[in-house]
């Protein structure tokens, strides 16, 4: 779970070497439901936003890992396994609580090691933003983050409104 103490530090060094002054925190929330992720991390939210009251903080909440989100994108998924991938039906891969082993599952499935390393990075940058977005709401939610108006560091949204 979210530990203020270890944001912090490595919001400090972010401010220290990169000057940032806006953040975006995402949060695996790990087999929980969102909703009980948001409420769990509140306190964390709130702590963090005293102690950097001049960092413009926004929160994103990763429906179980990424893994979830890159699953909505099964094109990427098939060009990343190459020639002729098998892929099962796996439904709304958000409503598995360990997309991470499904997406190992699969890899294995057509003869290939999951790297958690390597292969979500090449798997985002083959994803589709908006194949995942329609159909994924904490995708939707995340991309929202990011919109410069919503971490401008004035009417930040709290961690509970998404």
């Amino acid at each position: 779970m979210l530990s203020a103490d270890k944001v912090s530090a490595h919001l400090e060094v972010a401010r220290s070497l990169h000057r940032v002054t806006k953040v975006l925190v995402c949060i695996d929330s790990e087999c929980t439901e969102p909703e009980e992720t948001r409420s769990r991390v509140a306190p964390v939210e709130a702590q963090l936003r005293t102690t950097f009251p001049n960092l413009a903080l926004a929160y994103a909440i990763v429906d179980h890992s990424i893994e979830g989100w890159l699953l909505h994108d099964r094109e990427a998924v098939r060009h990343e396994l190459g020639h002729n991938p098998r892929l099962p039906q796996y439904g709304n891969p958000e409503n598995n609580c360990r997309p991470a082993e499904l997406m190992a599952q699969i890899f294995r499935r057509n003869n290939r090691e999951y790297n958690k390393a390597t292969h979500p990075l090449r798997l985002a940058e083959a994803a589709d933003p908006t194949t995942i977005a329609k159909s994924s709401p904490t995708f939707r939610a995340f991309q929202e983050a990011l919109l410069e108006d919503q971490i401008s560091g004035k009417n930040t949204p709290p961690l509970s409104r998404q």
